[in-house]
């Protein structure tokens, strides 16, 4: 006779953990492309709504820190993407008057910095950046 002691529940554990993790996972994109609105919104990007779709969201932030929109295919390239999007992110930086240090906590703390950049009294400083989107590099 089977009773509710001897009843395993590891399945229900694991479902349980995993849809928490898929919740909690969802809840950090949502937060995280909002934030990046945001950042669109405050530099007048054109479309800032491309912050919600995930490989799109690279055209505006391209644009925005002056750099060729065809990077994209680059940020898509594993391990290219990594020096790539570090470049990007010290523009990105620089492009809302930041130095260099800020670029450093940017590429490694960007889940505090975006927020803080997002909903701080940071505003879009286009001068800083040189125009480079018509150079290979």
């Amino acid at each position: 006779m089977f009773t509710l002691l001897q009843a395993d529940y590891s399945e229900a554990a694991a479902a349980g953990i995993g849809t928490g993790g898929i919740l909690f996972s969802l809840a950090l994109y949502a937060f995280f492309t909002y934030c990046m609105y945001k950042l669109f919104l405050k530099a007048g990007v054109n479309n800032p709504w491309m912050a919600f779709i995930p490989i799109l969201m690279y055209i505006p932030m391209l644009q925005l820190v002056k750099k060729p929109t065809w990077w994209v295919i680059l940020m898509l390239i594993p391990l290219v993407n990594i020096i790539f999007g570090i470049i990007v992110l010290i523009r990105f930086a620089k492009a809302f008057g930041h130095g260099t240090g800020y670029a450093i906590l940017l590429i490694f703390f960007g889940f505090i910095m975006i927020p803080i950049m997002a909903f701080g009294s940071d505003t879009y400083h286009p001068e800083n950046l040189p125009d480079e989107t018509g150079k290979a590099f």
